[in-house]
This record gives C-alpha cells, sequence and structure tokens, in this order.
C-alpha cells in the first residue's frame, strides 16, 4: 500500500486541527513520515499560503529530530496527490549516512524497516517542546 494516510494511533506523533503527523506504516526509509492536512485539498495548488508555512514549520521541527533523533544526514520532501486517494499530504524521507543519495530514495521498495514503539513517544515529547 502506498502513502497509508489514514491514522495509525500506534505510529501517530503529533496532531493539531491543522495537520496530523505520523511514521509510514510501510516505509521506503527509516523514519520516513506523513505529514497530512486535515482540510480536505485535492493539491498544492488548492492549498492555503498559511497552511503551506505552517507545514513548513512543523517540516523543519520533525527534520531536526530525524538528525538527532536516527541520525539523519538529509531529509527529503515530497508530495504526490495523484491516484485514488487524492488528498494533500507531504512526505518527509530521511536519509542516513552511507545510503545513496538521490532521487532513487523515492522509489525504494517498501518495507518495515524499524520499530516505531519507543521513536514515537519520544518524537512526541520532543516535537511538542519544540512547537510550543
Amino acid at each position: 500500500m502506498h502513502g497509508d494516510i489514514f491514522p495509525d494511533e500506534g505510529l501517530i506523533f503529533y496532531e493539531d486541527d491543522k495537520v496530523r503527523c505520523q511514521f509510514e506504516k510501510y516505509p521506503r526509509a527509516t523514519g520516513q513520515t506523513i505529514i497530512v492536512a486535515k482540510e480536505h485539498y485535492e493539491d498544492i495548488s488548492e492549498m492555503p499560503l498559511e497552511l503551506g508555512t505552517y507545514i513548513l514549520k512543523i517540516s523543519d521541527a520533525i527534520i531536526k529530530l530525524h538528525k538527532e533523533i536516527i541520525g539523519a544526514e538529509k531529509v527529503y520532501i515530497c508530495t504526490i496527490c495523484d491516484g485514488k486517494r487524492n488528498h494533500l499530504y507531504f512526505q518527509l524521507l530521511p536519509r542516513l549516512k552511507g545510503e545513496p543519495k538521490g532521487y532513487g530514495n523515492f522509489v525504494r521498495e517498501e518495507g518495515i524497516i524499524m520499530d516505531y514503539h519507543e521513536t514515537v513517544e519520544l518524537y512526541k515529547q520532543k516535537l511538542k517542546e519544540i512547537i510550543q
């Protein structure tokens, strides 16, 4: 299943009235994160600029945590709103030290790469401190 945007309580580490942030259930990268807009937008062209700014603020905080907690060297951001779901969401794909650089990170096979139970709690705690 590609880009599972439906909530999985065990993977959600941040939620407010605008967005939900969770780890991807079937990640292509360790720590792959989904940031889902709560309001429905078919694609980024429909998204209000204020929401885009807010999502970048949240993304910045998560990227810092990816670097601190899982040792990401780089974090790619993308959005693909096409197909059956057609709901705006963003993906953060961390690249760890020693992993190949470039576009190949977007097309890796999906798979369960890490156990998120402890990581979710750590992200919840640290993100709450950063955001508020």
